[in-house]
């Protein structure tokens, strides 16, 4: 296996630290733990007893009320586990819609109860609710995902609803039931969000298009379901850099949307958000602006003026304006977005380090370093508390920074610490490793 894989022990060991951290400083907030059942059980046994309760809902009551139940007969607790959680959300032969809102409906309760509440789930259940629950789920602070150290999918593979694994370039066959076709459907897309996150796109588009042949034979032209792989295309040939591609798929992906969901959904506007992504990426600032405007009316009136994704909006408005130069405007943009990220998500999750190094950037480009300073180091710490040490988003701005100065030393000191983490975590072939890699070339003649 090369430099810049992963294998399943090198996941499950990285989430089981997260999770033991999180368990041992007994972090309040809702977390995600997503896995096989098998894995699920072999993870959380190590944290049953004492201060955790884990609940099962493959062996109990699967009414979401029991979260509550359990919370109030056991209130010594400081965190609860709730194993196969998505089987609570799952009829007995479909998606249960309806219990996916009694869920969105009670996330202000549960948040008040100020504990920590861990929801574990299949990757298949992980990625509907992720497309479901807007009102529960972007309020997850941290995700672990484990993988099956048996017969562990390698990164070129995904894998068969019976594990079966088939190559990158897959052939589907269009004989088996429609539920199985679906469900591999899942699996592509989950497999394309692995490959995207390793700047894999081309191989993230083979499968994403895959996907698209399944749902657009099975669930037609005019399905949510459908809009949404042709909004993942697009978003893909967006970071390819091919912008009329982008932009077509994204057109496909807001007709079905505005039509079927209609124009005041979540579901649009995240369309209408990525429109505004590729016309920021081709430098037509004020067409990308009019469509985050259009993003954020929706956000505002439906989910309200206090969501993560409307405040994620306010950010992608100051980066437009950051752009442009004009720094004042997007401050302010940036302070509005922090008021709802520290206010809602707290001070220490990866969105509110996201703000703090955008407003970082601002100072920076003002030629404020100290203030600039600051704000890297605020979002360092919250990303090497959260993600840990050894996440890939942590120093390399700190690094820039003293490199703009003219402090080659400590810019050196800070940027090897960086790439060394990024050829552990993302390989040598990563287009953010090699852009450390080539800093640091630049630096090894100055310092």
């Amino acid at each position: 296996m090369g430099k810049g894989s992963a294998n399943a022990g090198d996941v499950n060991d990285a989430a089981l630290y997260s999770l033991g951290r999180v368990l041992r400083d007994g972090r309040s907030g809702f977390y995600a733990l997503v896995a096989s059942p098998r894995t699920q059980a072999a993870v959380v046994k190590q944290y049953a007893g004492g201060a955790v309760r884990v609940y099962d809902f493959s062996r109990e009551s699967r009414e979401l009320v029991k979260i509550s139940e359990l919370m109030d007969s056991e209130p010594e607790r400081k965190a609860y586990i709730f194993l196969n959680f998505h089987l609570a959300l799952w009829d007995v032969d479909k998606w249960d819609i309806n219990a996916v809102r009694r869920l969105n409906f009670s996330r202000n309760a549960l948040s008040k109860r100020n504990r920590t509440l861990i929801f574990c789930l299949t990757p298949e259940a992980d990625a509907l609710l992720n497309r479901r629950a807007y009102d529960f789920y972007d309020y997850i602070k941290l995700f672990f995902r484990f993988k099956d150290e048996e017969a562990a999918p390698e990164p070129e593979t995904v894998a068969r609803p019976e594990e079966q694994s088939i190559g990158v370039n897959v052939t589907v066959d269009f004989s088996l039931p429609g539920e199985e076709l679906l469900a591999l459907a899942i699996s592509l897309g989950n497999q394309a969000q692995e490959f995207y996150d390793k700047a894999r796109y081309a191989d993230a588009l083979t499968l994403l298009q895959k996907q698209c042949e399944i749902r657009e034979q099975i669930l037609g032209t005019n399905n949510p379901d459908t809009a949404e792989t042709y909004n993942g295309i697009g978003f893909v040939y967006d970071d390819l850099g091919d912008y009329a591609s982008a932009s077509e798929w994204l057109q496909k992906a807001l007709r079905i949307r505005e039509t079927v969901l209609g124009t005041d959904h979540p579901d649009t506007a995240t369309t209408y958000s990525n429109i505004a992504g590729v016309y920021k990426n081709q430098g037509n600032y004020v067409s990308a602006l009019e469509w985050y405007q259009k993003a954020l009316r929706i956000y505002e009136t439906v989910l309200g003026a206090d969501h993560p994704y409307t405040a994620t909006t306010y950010n992608n408005i100051g980066l437009v304006y950051h752009i442009q130069g004009d720094h004042a405007s997007a401050l302010e943009w940036y302070q509005k977005a922090l008021r709802i990220y520290e206010t809602v998500l707290g001070t220490d999750h990866p969105y509110t380090a996201v703000t703090y190094h955008n407003i970082g950037q601002v100072y920076k480009a003002q030629g404020d370093y100290a203030s600039a300073l600051k704000w890297y180091q605020e979002a360092l710490g919250i990303c090497e508390r959260v993600l840990g040490v050894d996440h890939p988003d942590t120093a390399h701005n700190i690094g820039a920074l003293y490199f703009e100065q003219g402090d080659f030393r400590e810019a050196l000191k800070w940027l090897e610490k960086v790439l060394a983490i990024h050829l552990q975590v993302l390989g040598t072939e990563h287009p953010r490793t090699k852009s450390i890699q080539e800093w640091l070339d630049a630096l090894s003649s100055e310092a």
